[in-house]
Protein backbone atom coordinates (compact mmCIF):
# COMPACT_ATOMS: atom_id res chain seq x y z
CA UNK A 1 0.00 0.00 0.00
CA UNK A 2 1.45 3.39 -1.00
CA UNK A 3 1.51 6.19 1.52
CA UNK A 4 -0.71 9.07 0.54
CA UNK A 5 0.15 12.79 0.68
CA UNK A 6 -2.51 15.38 -0.03
CA UNK A 7 -4.84 12.75 -1.50
CA UNK A 8 -2.27 11.48 -4.04
CA UNK A 9 -0.14 8.33 -3.92
CA UNK A 10 3.49 9.02 -3.04
CA UNK A 11 4.81 7.61 -6.28
CA UNK A 12 2.53 9.94 -8.22
CA UNK A 13 3.16 13.16 -6.40
CA UNK A 14 6.86 13.73 -7.11
CA UNK A 15 7.77 16.53 -7.31
CA UNK A 16 5.01 18.64 -5.73
CA UNK A 17 6.61 21.79 -4.38
CA UNK A 18 9.44 23.63 -6.02
CA UNK A 19 8.22 27.21 -6.02
CA UNK A 20 6.92 28.39 -2.61
CA UNK A 21 4.52 30.82 -4.27
CA UNK A 22 2.43 27.88 -5.46
CA UNK A 23 2.60 25.81 -2.28
CA UNK A 24 -0.85 24.92 -1.11
CA UNK A 25 -0.16 21.92 1.11
CA UNK A 26 -0.10 21.97 4.93
CA UNK A 27 3.10 22.96 6.70
CA UNK A 28 3.86 19.43 7.82
CA UNK A 29 3.63 18.15 4.28
CA UNK A 30 6.27 20.61 3.15
CA UNK A 31 8.73 18.61 5.26
CA UNK A 32 7.77 15.34 3.61
CA UNK A 33 10.19 13.15 1.65
CA UNK A 34 8.44 14.27 -1.52
CA UNK A 35 9.49 17.87 -1.02
CA UNK A 36 12.98 16.75 -0.05
CA UNK A 37 13.18 14.76 -3.30
CA UNK A 38 12.01 17.81 -5.27
CA UNK A 39 14.65 20.00 -3.73
CA UNK A 40 17.28 17.30 -4.22
CA UNK A 41 16.63 17.24 -7.95
CA UNK A 42 16.98 21.02 -8.14
CA UNK A 43 20.14 20.83 -6.03
CA UNK A 44 21.67 18.24 -8.36
CA UNK A 45 20.97 20.59 -11.26
CA UNK A 46 22.61 23.48 -9.39
CA UNK A 47 25.69 21.39 -8.54
CA UNK A 48 26.09 20.20 -12.13
CA UNK A 49 25.91 23.79 -13.36
CA UNK A 50 28.34 25.06 -10.76
CA UNK A 51 30.80 22.24 -11.45
CA UNK A 52 31.75 23.90 -14.74
CA UNK A 53 32.13 27.41 -13.37
CA UNK A 54 35.87 27.38 -12.66
CA UNK A 55 38.94 26.13 -14.47
CA UNK A 56 37.51 26.35 -17.99
CA UNK A 57 38.91 28.65 -20.62
CA UNK A 58 36.69 30.83 -22.79
CA UNK A 59 35.55 29.73 -26.21
CA UNK A 60 36.21 32.36 -28.95
CA UNK A 61 32.76 34.00 -28.82
CA UNK A 62 32.84 34.06 -25.02
CA UNK A 63 36.27 35.70 -25.04
CA UNK A 64 35.04 38.27 -27.55
CA UNK A 65 32.07 39.33 -25.40
CA UNK A 66 34.24 39.43 -22.28
CA UNK A 67 36.81 41.59 -24.08
CA UNK A 68 34.13 44.07 -25.11
CA UNK A 69 32.94 44.18 -21.51
CA UNK A 70 36.49 44.84 -20.28
CA UNK A 71 36.84 47.70 -22.76
CA UNK A 72 33.65 49.27 -21.40
CA UNK A 73 34.50 48.62 -17.73
CA UNK A 74 38.00 50.05 -18.07
CA UNK A 75 36.79 53.18 -19.84
CA UNK A 76 38.95 52.31 -22.83
CA UNK A 77 35.95 52.37 -25.20
CA UNK A 78 32.65 52.91 -23.37
CA UNK A 79 30.57 53.00 -26.57
CA UNK A 80 32.57 50.24 -28.28
CA UNK A 81 33.01 52.67 -31.13
CA UNK A 82 36.25 51.03 -32.28
CA UNK A 83 34.80 47.52 -32.52
CA UNK A 84 32.36 45.86 -34.88
CA UNK A 85 29.79 44.59 -32.36
CA UNK A 86 27.31 41.97 -33.57
CA UNK A 87 25.14 41.80 -30.42
CA UNK A 88 22.78 44.22 -28.67
CA UNK A 89 24.30 45.96 -25.65
CA UNK A 90 22.38 44.54 -22.67
CA UNK A 91 24.48 41.46 -21.97
CA UNK A 92 27.78 43.19 -22.73
CA UNK A 93 27.06 46.08 -20.37
CA UNK A 94 25.83 43.71 -17.68
CA UNK A 95 29.23 41.99 -17.81
CA UNK A 96 30.94 45.39 -17.83
CA UNK A 97 29.09 46.42 -14.67
CA UNK A 98 30.24 43.24 -12.94
CA UNK A 99 33.81 43.70 -14.11
CA UNK A 100 33.86 47.30 -12.92
CA UNK A 101 32.56 46.45 -9.44
CA UNK A 102 34.07 43.05 -8.54
CA UNK A 103 36.81 42.59 -11.14
CA UNK A 104 37.20 40.75 -14.43
CA UNK A 105 37.61 36.98 -14.49
CA UNK A 106 36.17 33.94 -16.22
CA UNK A 107 34.17 33.03 -13.11
CA UNK A 108 32.67 36.52 -12.74
CA UNK A 109 31.75 36.60 -16.43
CA UNK A 110 29.71 33.41 -16.00
CA UNK A 111 27.58 34.70 -13.13
CA UNK A 112 24.78 36.32 -15.25
CA UNK A 113 24.10 33.15 -17.22
CA UNK A 114 24.27 30.96 -14.12
CA UNK A 115 21.65 33.11 -12.41
CA UNK A 116 19.51 33.31 -15.55
CA UNK A 117 19.73 29.57 -16.09
CA UNK A 118 18.64 28.77 -12.54
CA UNK A 119 15.74 31.22 -12.91
CA UNK A 120 14.51 29.28 -15.94
CA UNK A 121 13.89 26.28 -13.68
CA UNK A 122 11.52 28.27 -11.48
CA UNK A 123 9.93 30.01 -14.45
CA UNK A 124 9.26 26.64 -16.10
CA UNK A 125 7.47 25.55 -12.93
CA UNK A 126 5.45 28.77 -12.86
CA UNK A 127 4.45 28.55 -16.53
CA UNK A 128 3.45 24.89 -16.12
CA UNK A 129 1.15 25.90 -13.26
CA UNK A 130 -0.49 28.51 -15.46
CA UNK A 131 -0.93 26.13 -18.41
CA UNK A 132 -1.84 22.92 -16.57
CA UNK A 133 -2.79 23.96 -13.02
CA UNK A 134 -1.16 20.87 -11.53
CA UNK A 135 1.73 20.90 -9.04
CA UNK A 136 2.86 17.48 -10.21
CA UNK A 137 3.11 18.56 -13.84
CA UNK A 138 4.91 21.73 -12.78
CA UNK A 139 7.31 19.85 -10.52
CA UNK A 140 8.26 17.31 -13.17
CA UNK A 141 8.67 20.08 -15.76
CA UNK A 142 11.02 21.94 -13.44
CA UNK A 143 12.87 18.68 -12.81
CA UNK A 144 13.36 18.11 -16.53
CA UNK A 145 14.74 21.65 -16.86
CA UNK A 146 17.03 21.24 -13.85
CA UNK A 147 18.54 18.05 -15.29
CA UNK A 148 18.58 19.02 -18.97
CA UNK A 149 22.08 18.37 -20.38
CA UNK A 150 21.72 21.27 -22.80
CA UNK A 151 20.86 23.85 -20.14
CA UNK A 152 23.56 22.47 -17.83
CA UNK A 153 26.17 22.70 -20.57
CA UNK A 154 25.42 26.35 -21.37
CA UNK A 155 24.73 27.66 -17.87
CA UNK A 156 28.37 28.45 -16.99
CA UNK A 157 29.15 30.33 -20.22
CA UNK A 158 29.20 33.89 -21.49
CA UNK A 159 27.07 33.18 -24.54
CA UNK A 160 24.02 35.43 -24.80
CA UNK A 161 21.49 32.61 -25.35
CA UNK A 162 20.79 31.54 -21.72
CA UNK A 163 19.96 35.08 -20.61
CA UNK A 164 17.83 35.65 -23.71
CA UNK A 165 15.80 32.52 -22.88
CA UNK A 166 15.36 33.59 -19.24
CA UNK A 167 13.92 36.99 -20.22
CA UNK A 168 11.63 35.30 -22.75
CA UNK A 169 10.31 32.86 -20.14
CA UNK A 170 9.74 35.78 -17.79
CA UNK A 171 7.71 37.46 -20.51
CA UNK A 172 5.66 34.26 -20.99
CA UNK A 173 4.91 33.93 -17.28
CA UNK A 174 4.05 37.62 -16.83
CA UNK A 175 1.79 37.37 -19.89
CA UNK A 176 -0.02 34.43 -18.25
CA UNK A 177 -0.46 36.59 -15.12
CA UNK A 178 -1.93 39.43 -17.26
CA UNK A 179 0.90 41.79 -16.33
CA UNK A 180 1.15 43.12 -19.83
CA UNK A 181 3.54 46.03 -19.41
CA UNK A 182 6.01 43.91 -17.46
CA UNK A 183 5.66 41.11 -20.01
CA UNK A 184 6.43 43.48 -22.87
CA UNK A 185 9.39 44.90 -20.96
CA UNK A 186 10.79 41.40 -20.37
CA UNK A 187 10.43 40.48 -24.02
CA UNK A 188 12.12 43.74 -25.00
CA UNK A 189 15.00 42.82 -22.68
CA UNK A 190 15.18 39.42 -24.39
CA UNK A 191 15.53 41.16 -27.76
CA UNK A 192 18.09 43.55 -26.23
CA UNK A 193 20.12 40.49 -25.25
CA UNK A 194 20.01 38.71 -28.62
CA UNK A 195 17.92 39.51 -31.73
CA UNK A 196 17.15 35.80 -32.19
CA UNK A 197 14.41 36.33 -29.59
CA UNK A 198 12.23 37.51 -32.48
CA UNK A 199 11.78 33.81 -33.36
CA UNK A 200 10.36 33.23 -29.87
CA UNK A 201 7.49 35.66 -30.44
CA UNK A 202 4.86 33.20 -31.82
CA UNK A 203 4.40 31.30 -28.56
CA UNK A 204 4.29 34.53 -26.57
CA UNK A 205 1.69 35.98 -28.94
CA UNK A 206 -0.46 32.85 -28.54
CA UNK A 207 -0.33 33.17 -24.76
CA UNK A 208 -1.39 36.81 -24.95
CA UNK A 209 -4.25 36.55 -27.45
CA UNK A 210 -5.64 33.03 -26.96
CA UNK A 211 -9.45 33.14 -26.79
CA UNK A 212 -9.66 32.22 -23.12
CA UNK A 213 -7.69 35.33 -22.21
CA UNK A 214 -10.12 37.93 -23.51
CA UNK A 215 -7.26 40.39 -23.99
CA UNK A 216 -8.21 43.97 -24.85
CA UNK A 217 -6.59 46.45 -27.20
CA UNK A 218 -5.51 48.57 -24.25
CA UNK A 219 -3.74 45.55 -22.72
CA UNK A 220 -1.88 44.92 -25.97
CA UNK A 221 -1.00 48.61 -26.04
CA UNK A 222 0.53 48.33 -22.59
CA UNK A 223 2.53 45.32 -23.75
CA UNK A 224 3.87 47.24 -26.73
CA UNK A 225 4.82 50.19 -24.52
CA UNK A 226 6.78 47.90 -22.21
CA UNK A 227 8.53 46.26 -25.15
CA UNK A 228 9.40 49.61 -26.73
CA UNK A 229 11.37 50.87 -23.70
CA UNK A 230 14.45 48.60 -24.03
CA UNK A 231 14.23 48.62 -27.81
CA UNK A 232 14.38 52.43 -27.82
CA UNK A 233 17.48 52.34 -25.61
CA UNK A 234 19.14 49.80 -27.94
CA UNK A 235 18.28 51.93 -30.98
CA UNK A 236 19.83 55.04 -29.40
CA UNK A 237 22.97 53.11 -28.45
CA UNK A 238 23.33 51.73 -31.97
CA UNK A 239 22.77 55.16 -33.55
CA UNK A 240 25.47 56.72 -31.35
CA UNK A 241 28.14 54.34 -32.66
CA UNK A 242 30.03 54.93 -35.91
CA UNK A 243 30.48 51.22 -36.59
CA UNK A 244 27.98 49.16 -38.66
CA UNK A 245 24.62 48.38 -37.06
CA UNK A 246 24.80 45.30 -34.82
CA UNK A 247 22.04 43.58 -36.80
CA UNK A 248 24.00 43.84 -40.03
CA UNK A 249 27.21 42.87 -38.24
CA UNK A 250 25.47 39.79 -36.82
CA UNK A 251 24.30 38.71 -40.27
CA UNK A 252 27.79 39.23 -41.66
CA UNK A 253 29.25 37.15 -38.82
CA UNK A 254 27.21 34.06 -39.78
CA UNK A 255 27.57 34.64 -43.51
CA UNK A 256 24.07 36.06 -43.97
CA UNK A 257 20.71 34.30 -44.03
CA UNK A 258 18.97 32.90 -47.08
CA UNK A 259 16.49 30.24 -48.04
CA UNK A 260 18.04 26.78 -48.28
CA UNK A 261 17.69 24.71 -51.42
CA UNK A 262 15.13 21.91 -50.89
CA UNK A 263 17.79 19.32 -51.75
CA UNK A 264 19.59 20.23 -48.51
CA UNK A 265 16.55 19.97 -46.22
CA UNK A 266 17.21 16.37 -45.22
CA UNK A 267 20.87 17.09 -44.46
CA UNK A 268 20.01 20.05 -42.25
CA UNK A 269 17.13 18.26 -40.55
CA UNK A 270 19.47 15.37 -39.72
CA UNK A 271 21.96 17.85 -38.27
CA UNK A 272 19.39 19.40 -35.94
CA UNK A 273 18.02 16.02 -34.88
CA UNK A 274 21.54 14.83 -34.07
CA UNK A 275 21.95 17.74 -31.67
CA UNK A 276 18.42 17.19 -30.32
CA UNK A 277 19.53 13.93 -28.74
CA UNK A 278 20.34 16.20 -25.78
CA UNK A 279 16.58 16.12 -25.20
CA UNK A 280 16.32 12.32 -25.46
CA UNK A 281 14.55 11.60 -22.12
CA UNK A 282 12.23 14.59 -22.40
CA UNK A 283 11.39 14.01 -26.05
CA UNK A 284 10.65 10.35 -25.46
CA UNK A 285 8.24 11.20 -22.67
CA UNK A 286 6.68 13.99 -24.70
CA UNK A 287 6.10 11.69 -27.67
CA UNK A 288 4.70 8.95 -25.45
CA UNK A 289 2.48 11.57 -23.87
CA UNK A 290 0.62 12.15 -27.14
CA UNK A 291 -0.81 8.65 -26.87
CA UNK A 292 -1.06 8.43 -23.10
CA UNK A 293 -2.86 11.71 -22.60
CA UNK A 294 -5.18 11.46 -25.57
CA UNK A 295 -6.28 7.97 -24.60
CA UNK A 296 -6.87 8.99 -21.00
CA UNK A 297 -8.90 12.01 -22.02
CA UNK A 298 -6.70 14.25 -19.88
CA UNK A 299 -4.90 16.07 -22.68
CA UNK A 300 -4.82 19.85 -22.42
CA UNK A 301 -5.50 20.30 -26.12
CA UNK A 302 -4.77 24.03 -26.41
CA UNK A 303 -1.59 24.08 -24.34
CA UNK A 304 -0.10 20.88 -25.73
CA UNK A 305 -1.03 21.75 -29.31
CA UNK A 306 0.51 25.23 -29.00
CA UNK A 307 3.78 23.81 -27.65
CA UNK A 308 3.99 21.14 -30.33
CA UNK A 309 3.15 23.69 -33.04
CA UNK A 310 5.95 25.93 -31.85
CA UNK A 311 8.42 23.03 -31.93
CA UNK A 312 7.34 22.33 -35.52
CA UNK A 313 7.59 26.04 -36.43
CA UNK A 314 11.12 26.23 -35.00
CA UNK A 315 12.27 23.12 -36.83
CA UNK A 316 10.81 24.25 -40.17
CA UNK A 317 12.35 27.73 -39.94
CA UNK A 318 15.78 26.46 -38.89
CA UNK A 319 15.74 23.81 -41.62
CA UNK A 320 14.53 26.02 -44.47
CA UNK A 321 16.63 29.09 -43.56
CA UNK A 322 20.42 28.96 -43.48
CA UNK A 323 20.90 29.31 -39.74
CA UNK A 324 24.16 27.70 -38.57
CA UNK A 325 23.53 24.29 -37.00
CA UNK A 326 24.80 25.23 -33.54
CA UNK A 327 23.71 23.49 -30.37
CA UNK A 328 23.08 26.68 -28.41
CA UNK A 329 20.30 27.59 -30.87
CA UNK A 330 18.33 24.71 -29.33
CA UNK A 331 18.23 26.32 -25.87
CA UNK A 332 14.78 27.96 -26.29
CA UNK A 333 13.33 24.51 -26.92
CA UNK A 334 14.46 23.19 -23.52
CA UNK A 335 11.56 24.62 -21.46
CA UNK A 336 9.01 23.69 -24.14
CA UNK A 337 10.11 20.07 -24.25
CA UNK A 338 10.29 20.05 -20.43
CA UNK A 339 6.66 21.23 -20.20
CA UNK A 340 5.44 18.56 -22.60
CA UNK A 341 7.48 15.87 -20.85
CA UNK A 342 6.33 16.98 -17.39
CA UNK A 343 2.70 16.75 -18.45
CA UNK A 344 3.26 13.34 -20.04
CA UNK A 345 5.20 11.75 -17.19
CA UNK A 346 2.70 12.92 -14.57
CA UNK A 347 -0.22 11.23 -16.27
CA UNK A 348 1.91 8.32 -17.41
CA UNK A 349 2.66 7.54 -13.76
CA UNK A 350 -0.99 8.03 -12.88
CA UNK A 351 -1.94 5.31 -15.37
CA UNK A 352 0.41 2.98 -13.48
CA UNK A 353 -1.52 3.34 -10.21
CA UNK A 354 -2.74 -0.23 -10.38
CA UNK A 355 0.47 -1.64 -11.84
CA UNK A 356 3.06 -3.55 -9.85
CA UNK A 357 5.62 -1.13 -11.30
CA UNK A 358 3.99 1.88 -9.67
CA UNK A 359 6.55 2.18 -6.85
CA UNK A 360 9.58 1.85 -9.10
CA UNK A 361 8.45 3.97 -12.06
CA UNK A 362 9.27 7.41 -10.66
CA UNK A 363 12.68 6.43 -9.22
CA UNK A 364 13.65 4.75 -12.50
CA UNK A 365 12.72 7.89 -14.40
CA UNK A 366 14.74 10.04 -11.98
CA UNK A 367 17.82 7.83 -12.20
CA UNK A 368 17.62 8.02 -15.98
CA UNK A 369 17.40 11.82 -15.85
CA UNK A 370 20.35 12.17 -13.47
CA UNK A 371 22.47 9.81 -15.59
CA UNK A 372 21.60 11.72 -18.73
CA UNK A 373 22.42 15.02 -17.00
CA UNK A 374 25.86 13.68 -16.13
CA UNK A 375 26.31 13.05 -19.84
CA UNK A 376 26.54 16.83 -20.30
CA UNK A 377 29.89 16.74 -18.51
CA UNK A 378 31.27 14.09 -20.84
CA UNK A 379 33.76 14.92 -23.58
CA UNK A 380 31.87 12.50 -25.83
CA UNK A 381 28.69 14.55 -25.62
CA UNK A 382 27.73 16.20 -28.96
CA UNK A 383 26.42 19.26 -27.12
CA UNK A 384 28.01 22.12 -25.27
CA UNK A 385 31.68 22.50 -26.07
CA UNK A 386 35.05 20.80 -26.15
CA UNK A 387 35.90 22.01 -22.65
CA UNK A 388 39.63 21.33 -23.00
CA UNK A 389 40.08 22.68 -26.52
CA UNK A 390 41.76 25.87 -25.29
CA UNK A 391 43.58 24.61 -22.21
CA UNK A 392 46.73 26.68 -21.74
CA UNK A 393 45.48 29.86 -23.42
CA UNK A 394 45.58 31.64 -20.05
CA UNK A 395 49.23 30.62 -19.68
CA UNK A 396 50.02 32.46 -22.90
CA UNK A 397 48.62 35.61 -21.34
CA UNK A 398 50.65 35.03 -18.19
CA UNK A 399 53.80 34.54 -20.29
CA UNK A 400 53.53 38.01 -21.79
CA UNK A 401 52.68 39.61 -18.45
CA UNK A 402 55.91 38.11 -17.09
CA UNK A 403 58.11 39.47 -19.93
CA UNK A 404 58.91 42.85 -21.42
CA UNK A 405 56.60 43.21 -24.43
CA UNK A 406 57.92 46.45 -25.88
CA UNK A 407 58.54 46.04 -29.64
CA UNK A 408 56.75 42.66 -29.55
CA UNK A 409 54.50 41.36 -32.32
CA UNK A 410 52.03 38.55 -31.62
CA UNK A 411 50.61 36.78 -34.66
CA UNK A 412 47.28 35.05 -34.20
CA UNK A 413 44.81 33.17 -36.38
CA UNK A 414 42.07 30.97 -34.89
CA UNK A 415 42.83 32.15 -31.34
CA UNK A 416 42.68 35.90 -32.01
CA UNK A 417 39.56 36.59 -29.90
CA UNK A 418 40.86 34.48 -27.04
CA UNK A 419 44.23 36.25 -27.02
CA UNK A 420 42.50 39.65 -27.03
CA UNK A 421 40.97 38.70 -23.68
CA UNK A 422 43.89 36.88 -22.06
CA UNK A 423 46.40 39.60 -23.02
CA UNK A 424 44.01 42.51 -22.42
CA UNK A 425 45.85 45.63 -21.20
CA UNK A 426 49.25 44.32 -22.30
CA UNK A 427 51.36 46.42 -24.68
CA UNK A 428 51.37 43.97 -27.57
CA UNK A 429 51.16 44.48 -31.31
CA UNK A 430 48.57 41.78 -32.05
CA UNK A 431 48.27 40.94 -35.73
CA UNK A 432 45.71 38.58 -37.22
CA UNK A 433 46.99 36.60 -40.22
CA UNK A 434 44.83 34.57 -42.61
CA UNK A 435 47.46 31.94 -43.42
CA UNK A 436 51.06 30.86 -43.00
CA UNK A 437 52.30 32.79 -46.03
CA UNK A 438 50.96 36.07 -44.63
CA UNK A 439 52.54 35.37 -41.23
CA UNK A 440 55.93 34.56 -42.75
CA UNK A 441 55.91 37.55 -45.10
CA UNK A 442 55.04 40.01 -42.33
CA UNK A 443 57.48 38.50 -39.83
CA UNK A 444 60.30 38.68 -42.38
CA UNK A 445 59.81 42.45 -42.57
CA UNK A 446 59.98 42.90 -38.77
CA UNK A 447 63.60 41.91 -38.01
CA UNK A 448 63.99 44.32 -35.08
CA UNK A 449 60.87 43.17 -33.23
CA UNK A 450 60.41 40.11 -31.06
CA UNK A 451 58.00 37.96 -32.99
CA UNK A 452 55.64 35.36 -31.56
CA UNK A 453 52.82 33.26 -32.99
CA UNK A 454 50.07 31.34 -31.22
CA UNK A 455 48.57 28.39 -33.08
CA UNK A 456 46.01 25.82 -31.99
CA UNK A 457 47.14 22.20 -32.17
CA UNK A 458 44.68 21.53 -34.97
CA UNK A 459 46.21 24.27 -37.11
CA UNK A 460 49.62 22.60 -36.99
CA UNK A 461 48.17 19.49 -38.62
CA UNK A 462 48.66 21.48 -41.82
CA UNK A 463 52.40 21.90 -42.38
CA UNK A 464 52.02 25.06 -44.48
CA UNK A 465 52.70 27.28 -41.45
CA UNK A 466 56.21 25.93 -40.85
CA UNK A 467 56.95 25.60 -44.56
CA UNK A 468 56.02 29.24 -45.16
CA UNK A 469 58.39 30.37 -42.40
CA UNK A 470 61.19 28.24 -43.80
CA UNK A 471 60.83 29.88 -47.21
CA UNK A 472 61.44 33.23 -45.52
CA UNK A 473 64.49 31.83 -43.73
CA UNK A 474 62.65 31.90 -40.40
CA UNK A 475 62.29 29.28 -37.70
CA UNK A 476 59.57 28.78 -35.03
CA UNK A 477 60.68 27.56 -31.61
CA UNK A 478 57.97 26.52 -29.12
CA UNK A 479 58.37 28.42 -25.84
CA UNK A 480 55.07 27.28 -24.30
CA UNK A 481 52.77 24.35 -24.98
CA UNK A 482 49.27 24.00 -23.57
CA UNK A 483 48.11 20.48 -22.77
CA UNK A 484 44.77 18.73 -22.47
CA UNK A 485 44.20 16.19 -19.69
CA UNK A 486 46.04 13.09 -20.78
CA UNK A 487 49.00 14.97 -22.21
CA UNK A 488 47.73 15.82 -25.70
CA UNK A 489 48.81 19.34 -26.84
CA UNK A 490 46.07 21.95 -27.23
CA UNK A 491 48.07 24.98 -28.45
CA UNK A 492 51.58 26.30 -29.02
CA UNK A 493 53.31 29.64 -28.44
CA UNK A 494 56.22 30.01 -30.89
CA UNK A 495 59.15 32.41 -30.83
CA UNK A 496 59.94 33.30 -34.45
CA UNK A 497 63.60 33.95 -35.23
CA UNK A 498 66.02 33.72 -38.21
CA UNK A 499 67.50 30.37 -39.10
CA UNK A 500 70.77 29.77 -37.27
CA UNK A 501 72.89 30.10 -40.42
CA UNK A 502 71.35 33.52 -41.17
CA UNK A 503 71.74 34.61 -37.55
CA UNK A 504 75.51 33.79 -37.64
CA UNK A 505 75.93 35.74 -40.87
Amino acid sequence: MSRVYGGKPAHMAFPQAVIPAYRSTPALETLSPLVAASLAVILIGVVLRHSWTGGLRFQPDEALYATWARMVASGQDVWLATRVVDKPPLFIYTLAALFATVGASEEIARIPNLIANLCTIGLTYAIAMELYGDHRVAGWSAGFMALSPLTIAFAPTTYTDPTMVAWWLMALWLGCKRRYTASGLSYGLSLATKPDAILLAPLLIWLLVRPSRGVTKSALGLWLVGCAIPLAAVTLWSAARPQPDFLQAGLNHIGGLSMVEPARYFERLAGWLHLAQAFAPELLWALLGIGLLSRSGRMHVASDAALWCYLAFWLVVHTAVSFPIWDRYLLPLSPIVALLAGHAVTHGLQRLRQSRWRSAAAPICLVWLVAWAGHALSDESPIGRDIHQYDGIDQVGQYFWAHDTSATVLYVHDLSWDLDYYTFGQNLDRRWVPDGASLASDAAHMPLARRFAVLAAGELADSVWMEALARERLHATPVLIGYRPGGRPSLYLFDISPLESDARD
